[in-house]
């Protein structure tokens, strides 16, 4: 029996959580908590067991300045390290999570853009 991938949509990272950000740690702690209840919310919602060896895929939708791919999986370790947390990975590590790829698909409006995250099993 395969295990169904997990997915979990979330809204796209701030600007506090780029590697690149020049900002108040206490501006970057709020910012990945934020993220990390997102991502919780969205585990506990459609989870069923943990996946492990698995491949995290981000699909960025986004409107303006496209986000850079190293520092936007940068960006997302605080989701990541949710998923952990929630059991859908056994750790975020290259044992564990084989690849991370990202996608991207541009919007009109910023109102739709989103981070749609996929936890699939490694085939």
């Amino acid at each position: 029996m395969t295990e169904e991938p997990v997915i979990i949509e979330v809204p796209l990272p701030g600007p506090e959580l780029s590697p690149n950000a020049r900002v108040h740690w206490s501006s970057r702690w709020r910012a990945a908590k934020s993220l990390e209840e997102w991502v919780i919310v969205g585990a506990r919602q459609g989870h069923t067991a943990t996946i492990d060896p698995a491949v995290v895929s981000y699909h960025v939708r986004w409107c303006g300045h496209p986000p850079d791919e190293d520092n936007f999986v940068a960006s997302m370790k605080a989701g990541l390290d949710a998923l952990v947390h929630e059991n859908v990975l056994v750790d975020d590590g290259p044992d564990h999570v084989k690849r991370i790829d990202v996608s991207y698909e541009r919007v009109a409006k910023r109102k739709d853009t989103c981070v749609r995250i996929t936890v699939s099993p490694c085939e």
